[in-house]
């Protein structure tokens, strides 16, 4: 995993668990 200076993402990656990658891909193709 990159670190894109985002550090909301990296919460949500804690928090969600696999909900917080599909998440990290959708803003991904953003």
């Amino acid at each position: 995993m990159t670190n894109r200076g985002r550090p909301t993402n990296v919460a949500v990656l804690g928090s969600t668990g696999s909900v917080g990658r599909q998440t990290l891909d959708v803003l991904a193709l953003m």
